[in-house]
């Protein structure tokens, strides 16, 4: 049950009461990873200097073709970076100096998103009395 997460974090907050549910609602944790824009994504490797040299490759390195065409092709819309073929892709551009491991960290991180620590833990908004008495930590 989502109470159990309250009660765990609970002794770890500091203060009054009332900072401890401040603190606590103010907390934010790893959301689900989201898609990315293709806009998004070669707007980063442009500001990178990467894309150039992605391209450049495209006609000798597979690695470098299929980030061209998946980025060119105008089906595709976003770029999903939980999908193992696409990190393939990356640890190839990586292993062929095409970018560097923290410009493809750096890219892969425009997937990631921030939540609310309640959001995580499956309240429907912020913790308030009502949850903290629920479990006698009033």
């Amino acid at each position: 049950m989502y109470y159990d997460a309250l009660k765990a974090i609970w002794p770890s907050l500091k203060g009054t009461f009332e900072e401890r549910l401040a603190t606590l609602n103010a907390m934010t944790v790893d959301g689900p990873r989201q898609p990315v824009d293709v806009v998004t994504a070669t707007n980063y490797m442009r500001q990178n200097g990467t894309w150039y040299a992605i391209k450049m490759a495209a006609s000798s390195n597979q690695a470098a073709f299929a980030a061209v065409d998946l980025v060119q092709d105008l089906r595709v819309q976003t770029i999903d970076f939980t999908l193992p073929i696409v990190m393939q892709m990356g640890t190839l551009l990586v292993g062929a100096n095409l970018m560097t491991q923290a410009q493809w960290d750096g890219l892969v991180s425009l997937s990631h998103t921030v939540v609310p620590w309640w959001q995580a833990n499956g309240y429907a908004g912020p913790i308030g009395v009502g949850d903290t008495d629920a479990v006698g930590l009033s």
